[in-house]
């Protein structure tokens, strides 16, 4: 990824951050953690499944986006991108990356 590019990704998810922080979420599917029966996985959330990016390849691994709620009552939640690993995905481990975002300290 040549330098440039590496820029305007990196401008484009500190404003998608700033923003996200900022308003609330009012809508969209979010990821239920848990149902009834426990814990919820990947498999049963195939509406959060990424199937194409406009002016992107078609890949050979699956990888999932949607928000995760954080305070239902104020509408907050967290946005997440999560990539398979192209080989082996049963056997890496999971990263999560979170970053920060504006702080009130009163």
């Amino acid at each position: 990824m040549d330098f440039g590019l590496k820029v305007v990704v990196f401008i484009m998810l500190a404003f998608v951050s700033t923003i996200s922080s900022v308003l609330p979420v009012t809508g969209g599917s979010h990821w239920r953690w848990y149902n009834k029966k426990g814990l919820s996985s990947l498999g049963n959330n195939d509406d959060h499944l990424v199937t194409n990016l406009p002016g992107q390849p078609p890949v050979d691994f699956r990888h999932y986006a949607g928000y995760v709620t954080v305070n239902e009552k104020n509408g907050r939640a967290l946005f997440y991108w999560f990539y398979e690993a192209m080989s082996q995905p049963d056997e890496k481990p999971l990263v999560l990356w979170l970053n920060g975002g504006k702080i009130n300290i009163d």
